[in-house]
């Protein structure tokens, strides 16, 4: 089985940042390889539906398509006219079938950690989410000439990988540290 959402992760991140530096070709680049993937990715979506989540007070939330990935986003407002990203946090979902956690963890980090520049991690932990065992991953890595602080918790649930995301600017974790906490822990699989 061949773990797709950190691919997937991986674009919306460009995209969200990338349109700030307005590179267009890059942003197109990005979305076909993203389509691509979807097209050929059977496993992806399978969650769709099944979950809930809150986002921060004052944060916009969507669900949406974006090119063949069905995801949940949730972003802050824009802090001020010099402020180039909006903070965000997605959730994804991807069928595992007999996959065991411990092997979707080590594809997912082998993943993130091929395809990411710059990709450092700061910690992993075990934690529980909805009384699921779950895992947490901070990292930081640098794209489009960004860089950025990451939070990602993933889960597995009656067969099916949930990822949930947060990207801040790097060095605004701890701002945002406390949103992120309450929006992982309102999680629930219906």
């Amino acid at each position: 089985m061949k773990n797709q959402l950190v691919y997937f992760l991986g674009g919306v991140l460009a995209l969200t940042s990338v349109s700030c530096k307005n590179d267009k070709k890059k942003e197109k680049d990005m979305e076909k390889k993203i389509e691509d993937l979807a097209k050929n990715s059977p496993n992806v979506n399978a969650g769709t539906g099944t979950f809930s989540i809150e986002a921060p007070a004052g944060w916009t939330k969507t669900d949406t398509t974006m090119m063949g990935f069905q995801t949940v986003m949730m972003m802050s407002e824009q802090e001020g006219p010099g402020d180039n990203f909006r903070e965000n946090i997605n959730v994804v979902t991807e069928k595992t079938g007999s996959t065991s956690f411990s092997n979707y963890m080590d594809m997912t980090e082998k993943n993130i950690a091929k395809m990411l520049t710059n990709y450092k991690e700061k910690d992993i932990r075990d934690i529980t989410v909805d009384g699921v065992p779950a895992k947490e991953i901070q990292y930081s890595h640098t794209m489009q000439g960004y860089n950025f602080d990451v939070n990602a918790v993933i889960l597995i649930k009656n067969g099916i990988a949930y990822v949930i995301t947060a990207s801040v600017e790097e060095g605004k974790m701890r701002k945002w540290q406390s949103d992120i906490d309450k929006t992982i822990a309102s999680f629930h699989v219906n």
